[in-house]
C-alpha cells in the first residue's frame, strides 16, 4: 500500500507480487504484471537538496493495449472459432468518451482501423478487435494507477477532471476502448463529464511505426525484414500445408507469435509442436524487429519513436515553464510502440512487452530550487538509464541520453525523405538483454 506522507508517495515494505488477471492455461503469456503494494511508489526515492524533497508532478504514461483477436490468419494452423460475444464490455470498464482530433474537431478516418474491420476471423470477429479479457487487464492497470497516483500521490483528484487529465490514443477500436477501460479502473467510473480522447490523422500518427507517412521508415522495415536467419527454422516447426491450400506468403515469427498469444489469452488451442519451441519463436519475433531498429545508422529506430520522445520532453518542458495544466497523460498505443521506445531509452529487457504493458515517465521537482528529476518505472519495476547517475535521474541526464532520438517533426519530415542521407551516425544504443534491441506488432 502506498503511503502519504507530507506530500510525498511512500512505498509500504511488502514484497512485489505479480497478479494473475484472469483464468488461464499454463503455458499462456500472462498480461504485463502489476506491481505489488512493495514496489516502490512515486516519489519515494525523491532526490533532495539541503532537505529539500522533490515532488512527483508529472506523469507520462505509454501503455499497450489489452488481449485482442489476432491480426492474422495461418492457413498451416488448426482454425479456431473467434465469436462477437467474446467482444462484450464488462460493466466495470464502461466510461463515458468523445474522441477528436488533435485540436478538439471531429474524429479523423482510420483506414487501419477499416482493413481490420474488412477482415473477419472464423467465428465472425474481425481482426485486432479488443477483448472482454483485454477490457479487465487495461480496468486493473487503471485501478494500479489510482492506487500509485491518486491515493499515493493525490497527482489528480479521485473523480475524472479533464484540465488534469490528457488522453492520447491511435486512431483503432482496440487502442481507444484500452483507454476507455484504464479510465474506468483509474476513476471508479467517476466523472462529471465525458473523457476526450485524441487522435491524430493516420499519415501524422507518431504513436506506432508509421510506414505510410514516411517512406524511409517503410524501406528500412523491409531492408531490416528480410534480414531475419531463422525464417527457415520457422517452416521447420509449422505443420506441413495441406496439399490443397492454397499457396500462402511466408510465415514469419512476428506473426506466428501474434496468432500464440491471442490464443493463449483467451484460451484457445495452439499446437503443442508451437509450444515446444514458444522460446524460439519469441526470440526470431524479437530478433526480426531488432534487425529492423539497429539499420541505417539507427534511423528506423529513430523514425520509430523521435516523435513521441520529443514529445515526452515538450511536455515536461511545458510544465516547468508552467504553460501545461495536466499532470498526468496517458498513451494508448501498441506492443511496436513500447519495443522501440524500451530500446531508445536503453532499458529493453529482451522480451516482447505483453498486453497491458506499460511506461510510466515521472516528472520530480523540488518545489523551491526547480531541480528536476526523470524516473522510469516499467511494468511496476523501476528502471535506470545507463547513461543516468541514479534511478532517479536528473532532466538534463535524461534530456542528453534521449537527445540524438527526439525528432521535431520539421525535422522528421527530413529524414523521412527517401534521399536522405545520415552525415554521421548516432551512437549505437545499449540493450540490457542479450539479445539485440526491438520494435513492435500491435
Amino acid at each position: 500500500m502506498a503511503l502519504l506522507l507530507k506530500g510525498v508517495c511512500v512505498a509500504a515494505p511488502v514484497a512485489y507480487a505479480a497478479r494473475r488477471l484472469w483464468s488461464r492455461p499454463a503455458e499462456a503469456e500472462p498480461a504485463a504484471p502489476l506491481p505489488g503494494p512493495g514496489v516502490p511508489a512515486a516519489g519515494q526515492a525523491a532526490g533532495e537538496s539541503g532537505g529539500e524533497r522533490a515532488l512527483i508532478s508529472l506523469v507520462q504514461v505509454v501503455f499497450r493495449h489489452g488481449a485482442r483477436t489476432p491480426l492474422s490468419r495461418v492457413s498451416r494452423l488448426p482454425e479456431v472459432d473467434w465469436p462477437p460475444s467474446m467482444l462484450e464490455a464488462p460493466p466495470n470498464t464502461l466510461f463515458q468518451y468523445e474522441v477528436t482530433d488533435l485540436n478538439g474537431g471531429k474524429q479523423p478516418p482510420s483506414p487501419l482501423e477499416e482493413s481490420y474491420q474488412a477482415n473477419t476471423l472464423p467465428g465472425g470477429c474481425a481482426r485486432g478487435q479488443l477483448s472482454s479479457v483485454g477490457m479487465q487487464q487495461l480496468y486493473e492497470l487503471g485501478v494500479h494507477l489510482r492506487e500509485t497516483y491518486i491515493n499515493g500521490c493525490a497527482l489528480v483528484s479521485h473523480t475524472y477532471t479533464p484540465s488534469q487529465v490528457y488522453v492520447r490514443s491511435t486512431n483503432t477500436a482496440r487502442t481507444i476502448e484500452s483507454a476507455r477501460c484504464l479510465l474506468a479502473g483509474l476513476f471508479q467510473q467517476s466523472q462529471l463529464e465525458p473523457a476526450r480522447i485524441h487522435v491524430s490523422h493516420s499519415l501524422a500518427e507518431i504513436l506506432y511505426p508509421n510506414m505510410h507517412g514516411c517512406p524511409r521508415l517503410g524501406a528500412i522495415y523491409r531492408q531490416g525484414w528480410n534480414m531475419c536467419p531463422e525464417w527457415k527454422l520457422l517452416e521447420e516447426l509449422l505443420p506441413a500445408p495441406s496439399p490443397h491450400a492454397a499457396p500462402e506468403s511466408p510465415s514469419n515469427f512476428v506473426a506466428i507469435r501474434d496468432v500464440i498469444v491471442a490464443r493463449e489469452a483467451h484460451g484457445m488451442l495452439v499446437p503443442k509442436e508451437l509450444l515446444r519451441h514458444r522460446h524460439v519463436i519469441d526470440t526470431g519475433a524479437v530478433t526480426t524487429i531488432l534487425n529492423i531498429l539497429k539499420t541505417s545508422h539507427r534511423d528506423g529506430l529513430q523514425l520509430c519513436i523521435g516523435r513521441l520522445l520529443d514529445t515526452l520532453l515538450s511536455n515536461i518542458d511545458k510544465y516547468m515553464c508552467g504553460k501545461m495544466q495536466e499532470n498526468l497523460v496517458l498513451f494508448s498505443a501498441h506492443d511496436t510502440t513500447l519495443l522501440p521506445l524500451l530500446v531508445g531509452l536503453r532499458v529493453f529487457d529482451g522480451r516482447w512487452p505483453p498486453f497491458a504493458s506499460h511506461v510510466a515517465i515521472e516528472l520530480h521537482v523540488e518545489p523551491v530550487s526547480r531541480r528536476a528529476f526523470v524516473r522510469l518505472v516499467y511494468n511496476g519495476k523501476e528502471r535506470r538509464m545507463p547513461q543516468c547517475s541514479a534511478t532517479l535521474c536528473p532532466l538534463e541526464e535524461f534530456r542528453a541520453a534521449v537527445a540524438d532520438l527526439a525528432l521535431t517533426a520539421e525535422e522528421l519530415t527530413h529524414i523521412c525523405d527517401l534521399d536522405y542521407k545520415p552525415t554521421s551516425p548516432p551512437k549505437s544504443p545499449q540493450s540490457t538483454s542479450s539479445a539485440p534491441p526491438t520494435t513492435p506488432s500491435q
